[in-house]
């Protein structure tokens, strides 16, 4: 799904990155989630993925593989709008509402490798449960979802997906329980691997672009397209960014 609206030599542009029917770029997603009680154990797989923090902690992860933006946009100033899109299935808030905070995630990771000790194969988090100040910002976002409260939620990660694609450090978000809220519980969010594509996650980015660089993004959508112009593939001959 795109927007844009033509006015004089600028056009403005919403784009989306996922795996959903929704999305203009597909193949891009990484997520899973860090498991407390199994710390050892990789859910890339999983068609849910979880925040808790009640018997157990549990946290989501989240990235995109940003392909072809550089064809959107030149600078970093034409980004006008970033917001993350996940759809709750799973809600069980021991009383009232829950709290959701959202950081960006400093160290790379990958779905098929990460567990509660390690961001990837290779290298451990700072802390365990990437509880460290070397594995995600101190500085957070967050959202209250009301008890038994299902269906989208969307954050505000403008300012993440400035710094990344300024900084060249891509590697996406955590998604935590406030463990200091009154109200714990567990939440569970449809992942890219869920069969009902229509509630996958999804970044949303709005951008300004010339016309030139919005013809250029238009040639390049349309000729990886296989349906529609509002679906558009990645296309693997650009220099690719992940956040």
């Amino acid at each position: 799904m795109s927007s844009s609206s033509e006015s004089s030599d600028v056009t403005e542009f919403v784009k989306l990155w996922g795996e959903g029917t929704q999305a203009d770029y597909k193949g891009v997603t990484q997520d899973t989630f860090l498991d407390s009680t199994i710390p050892n154990s990789i859910r890339g797989r999983s068609t849910i993925i979880f925040a808790n923090e009640y018997r157990q902690r549990s946290k989501s992860l989240i990235k995109f593989d940003l392909n072809n933006i550089e064809t959107i946009i030149t600078t970093v100033n034409e980004i006008l709008s970033a917001k993350l899109y996940l759809y709750v299935d799973q809600n069980s808030a021991s009383t009232g509402s829950i709290k959701l905070n959202v950081r960006r995630i400093k160290k790379n990771w990958n779905q098929f490798s990460t567990t509660w000790k390690k961001a990837n194969g290779g290298t451990s988090w700072q802390l365990i449960g990437a509880d460290g100040i070397a594995d995600r910002t101190t500085e957070k976002r967050s959202t209250t979802i009301q008890q038994n409260q299902k269906g989208w939620i969307n954050l505000n990660v403008l300012e993440w997906v400035k710094w990344s694609y300024t900084n060249d450090e891509y590697n996406g978000f955590i998604i935590e329980i406030d463990g200091k809220a009154l109200s714990l519980g567990t939440v569970g969010f449809v992942s890219s691997e869920n069969k009902s594509k229509t509630r996958r996650p999804y970044l949303e980015i709005g951008f300004y672009a010339s016309s030139s660089s919005s013809s250029s993004s238009s040639s390049s959508s349309s000729s990886s397209s296989t349906s529609s112009s509002s679906s558009s593939s990645s296309s693997s001959s650009s220099t690719s960014f992940v956040i």
